[in-house]
């Protein structure tokens, strides 16, 4: 398991920063006939500048967690099929490609949003009257304009070549595992957990990203504003960073053991076997 920590410690970063930005923030999106937008409703005396620089931050932490995870599964692939030994030099490079997309996108949508007009006031009484009242600073998606279509299409590009990127080297290294006789059985074990929490990754990630797309081009085809559609996908945009560690933790033996250890310090011998024993009836 340790040739494997590199991977492991960056999707707990990601998803730890991403969880914190998004607890800050509380990025919603809502859309108002044709207009979409986005509220920091975690900081609702944000000034506009601010809000900017929230949902940028915002974007760039959701899109890193989205884009570095081809980077695990090209790493694992290097350390199976290829038989290389990753330095922490060749680990960084492999990082810098997802980096500077990610950082692309997220900066050209801080620039974008940074020239482009504010909200209007009939927008903002709208705005104000679906938030029971409560003034919001919010940050218009103006998607015809040019530089935002290049950072969608940036977007949905890097997304559909990691959607094809990671099934193929996937199965490359599925089909190079399976010819390997000589493995132990501690080491197809190790195999097995890592392959699982990978693939767990990949299809959160796919749900949490599409699902809430799919909610706000729904508003966008209705030009109405349905409020539990945006609600639904600020939520779903939530999940990533609660659902992955947990599913990750409970997949990995060592962390597992390490799990269960602790709660035994901390709830006693006693209780630690009767909450056992009631989550397994």
């Amino acid at each position: 398991m340790r040739k494997y920590r590199r991977i492991l410690y960056q999707n707990c970063l990601l998803e730890v920063t991403y969880a914190v930005v998004s607890g800050i923030s509380q990025t919603k999106v809502q859309t108002f006939g044709t207009v979409s937008l986005f509220t920091a409703s975690g900081v609702p005396s944000a000034t506009q500048s601010e809000a900017n620089i929230l949902t940028a931050l915002w974007i760039f932490s959701l899109y890193a967690v989205i884009f570095f995870v081809p980077v695990q599964i090209f790493y694992r692939y290097l350390i199976i099929v290829r038989d290389v030994v990753i330095t922490n030099k060749c680990y960084v490079i492999m990082l810098i490609p997802s980096f500077i997309t990610v950082l692309l996108i997220s900066g050209g949508y801080y620039a974008t949003i940074s020239l482009t007009p504010g909200c209007t006031s009939d927008i903002i009484e709208k705005l104000k009257l679906s938030n029971n009242g409560h003034d919001l600073a919010c940050v218009p998606l103006v998607l015809t304009h040019p530089a935002m279509i290049v950072l969608l299409s940036v977007a949905l590009t890097g997304m559909t070549l990691c959607f094809i990127f990671v099934p193929l080297v996937s199965y490359l290294v599925y089909k190079n595992l399976k010819r390997k006789a000589s493995m132990t059985s501690s080491e197809k074990s190790v195999q097995r957990q890592v392959s699982f929490t990978l693939i767990l990754q990949v299809c959160i990630i796919a749900i949490t990203s599409l699902f809430p797309l799919g909610c706000i081009l729904i508003n966008m085809v209705l030009t109405s504003s349905v409020p539990w559609l945006s609600t639904i996908a600020s939520a779903t945009f939530s999940v990533l960073p609660v659902v992955n560690p947990i599913l990750t933790m409970f997949t990995i033996r060592s962390y597992r053991r390490v799990l269960f250890v602790t709660a035994r310090k901390v709830y006693g011998k006693k209780n630690f076997v009767s909450i056992m024993k009631l989550s397994i009836t």
